[in-house]
């Protein structure tokens, strides 16, 4: 029974596992002392997701552009502060302090729920858009790109960096949109779409509206066509009232006419009569 039960929590943990990692992350590249995997976004593959995983104990900095002397590039910078890891996009133009200032613009969209640092292990995981969208930012490119990855192996004070290494990151143009041109067409191809949602849906409401205006008309007609027969109905009986009244009035005139010779007849016999007797 305990065997059992054992083989059904092994089997609930893998299954939250796999719910809970539903990106399917490229093959890992070793940079130094980590390992950074990425996969574009499930939605808008415009947008590229990474995720680095290394122990280090102080700050660790990803960059990409111009490598040489880690001057002139975009870098995502995380440090563990206040028990917290804090995320900032930042530009390096220049080597040694004062640190890289923060850009005005923060573009990473940082997870922080699924991204750790406990007891010198970092996971972190983060997106940006492939294509740069403000002055400090850098575009990555579909093929070679150059990418460095430093860190300070002793603080989370950004100070000089320890290590740095170089490397280069494929992007694949199968699986990732790298060009203005591409967007603007999946957005037309949207708003095209919406566009034919919007007319299907006028034509509709203009259907119903002319399929409720002849049910409007042929219920004028038939409420009309009662009317009318009832008004003709109407109309034959105070023609047939008329025609009983006539009737009845003529039937009385002639009783009139009769009763009135019979008067007459009456008045003759009488006269007759006195005469007689006289």
């Amino acid at each position: 029974m305990n065997q059992k039960l054992y083989q059904v929590l092994i089997l609930i943990s893998l299954l939250i596992i796999t719910f809970q990692q539903p990106l399917e992350w490229s093959e890992p590249l070793s940079i130094g002392n980590f390992e950074l995997s990425h996969t574009p976004d499930d939605t808008d593959s415009s947008i590229i997701w990474f995720r680095l995983i290394g122990n280090n104990n102080g700050w660790v900095a990803m960059g990409n552009g111009v490598v040489q002397q880690m001057s002139n590039m975009d870098v995502v910078l995380f440090q563990f502060l206040e028990g917290e890891i804090k995320v900032t996009d930042r530009r390096a133009l220049q080597i040694g302090p004062p640190p890289p200032a923060e850009d005005s613009e923060q573009n990473i969209q940082f997870d922080s729920e699924n991204s750790s640092f406990v007891d010198g292990q970092w996971n972190l995981i983060w997106s940006r858009k492939i294509i740069a969208t403000e002055e400090n930012d850098i575009s990555y490119e579909c093929g070679v790109n150059n990418i460095a990855i430093a860190y300070n192996s002793e603080t989370h004070d950004l100070v000089y960096h320890t290590n740095r290494f170089i490397s280069e990151l494929n992007i694949d143009p199968e699986l990732y949109k790298c060009s203005q041109e591409e967007i603007e067409d999946e957005d037309e191809g949207e708003e095209e779409g919406e566009a034919m949602v919007i007319v299907e849906g006028e034509q509709g409401e203009e259907q119903m509206e002319g399929e409720e205006q002849i049910e409007g008309e042929e219920q004028l007609q038939d409420q009309e066509q009662i009317e009318g027969e009832d008004q003709k109905e109407e109309e034959e009986g105070e023609n047939q009232m008329e025609g009983e009244e006539f009737e009845e009035d003529e039937e009385d005139k002639d009783k009139v006419e009769d009763n009135s010779q019979i008067v007459q007849i009456s008045f003759a016999l009488i006269l007759c009569a006195i005469s007689v007797l006289l």
